[in-house]
């Protein structure tokens, strides 16, 4: 969020949302939905 705060909103929301992407991809196992549904 530092790198990014003073990029237009367009590019914070675009880099923000790659970011989750990944972070879904990675921890998105079978029976962790609980844990995700916390981050979102």
């Amino acid at each position: 969020m530092r790198r990014v705060r003073h990029d237009a909103i367009s590019d914070q929301v675009a880099d923000i949302n790659r970011v989750l992407r990944g972070h879904y991809a990675y921890y998105g196992v079978p029976g962790n939905l609980r844990s995700l549904i916390k981050v979102y």
